[in-house]
């Protein structure tokens, strides 16, 4: 469907669906973290006590800046409480966007 180098639309729901339970990249492809086994920036991570996906923008001494995968504000989740993102976490982030995008009348892109 897709050329080696040539990425989907960025409205796609599976921008992020790399099928591993290890940390994903914004871009969707698989990613190990780092040496010491935390996520790498650019991430995808679930934090537990908020109960929801983020992108990793910055490591900090004792947390991480995440921010939505669809982007939007950045909130800070302590190192002890994010884990990888999980498929299921991948798809229920997804999901959740489709439905606000669907109680506000429409995809929002194209104003349908």
């Amino acid at each position: 469907m897709y050329g080696e180098t040539e990425e989907p639309p960025s409205h796609s729901l599976n921008n992020h669906a790399a099928r591993s339970s290890v940390p994903t990249p914004v871009g969707g492809q698989a990613a190990g973290g780092n040496e010491d086994g935390s996520p790498q920036v650019g991430c995808l991570v679930y934090d537990t006590v908020v109960r929801r996906t983020g992108v990793v923008m910055e490591e900090c001494e004792t947390y991480y800046a995440l921010r939505p995968p669809q982007g939007g504000r950045e909130w800070d989740a302590p190192k002890g409480e994010v884990r990888p993102a999980t498929e299921a976490d991948r798809l229920s982030s997804a999901l959740a966007e489709v439905n606000a995008r669907s109680s506000q009348g429409g995809c929002g892109k194209c104003g349908w």
